[in-house]
């Protein structure tokens, strides 16, 4: 129930990349995106509706302003990223991100934003070395049941250059 309240809205402007266990017949991995639609992508959406305390909301105008994004068309939300606990420590959520990324540059997208939690953000942007910067300046907040959540920002091109090389 609270997926569908939370996701629900964005389902009709959402992509799914998805790692999938063929010898088990079972899901290893997924990541959501949410491109520019009828709704606002939901990390603009809560960032600027939501977010506590209301010192630190930020308008989708002013993110975007902050980081040069012109227009939300060429600009993609990773809204859920997710490995089963069976395949952690495999690999498949970078190889997510690698096509997330190859997806992102072979549609022309420049920017990505997201929010994330403090555990998947360590693995992500500290172990793996993936240069999501901090969106907006924002300090960290809760969020979603989350005591420590990051809003981060990803130019495409540079994180391109990080994971694949070229």
């Amino acid at each position: 129930v609270e997926m569908d309240r939370e996701y629900g809205p964005y389902d009709p402007q959402s992509d799914f990349f998805i790692a999938i266990d063929k010898e088990k017949n079972s899901l290893a991995g997924v990541v959501r995106i949410i491109k520019n639609g009828e709704v606002l992508p939901k990390t603009f959406n809560d960032i600027q509706e939501r977010i506590e305390p209301p010192e630190i909301r930020k308008s989708h105008r002013d993110i975007m302003n902050y980081h040069g994004i012109e227009t939300l068309d060429d600009c993609w939300d990773i809204s859920t990223a997710a490995v089963s606990e069976e395949y952690k420590g495999t690999g498949i959520g970078i190889m997510l991100y690698r096509l997330l990324y190859k997806s992102a540059r072979k549609e022309k997208i420049k920017h990505l934003v997201t929010a994330i939690d403090a555990g998947p953000k360590e693995k992500v942007v500290e172990r793996n070395g993936i240069p999501l910067k901090i969106l907006a300046n924002m300090p960290k907040f809760e969020y979603l049941g989350s005591p420590e959540t990051y809003a981060r920002y990803g130019y495409v091109p540079e994180l391109f250059q990080r994971l694949i090389g070229g």
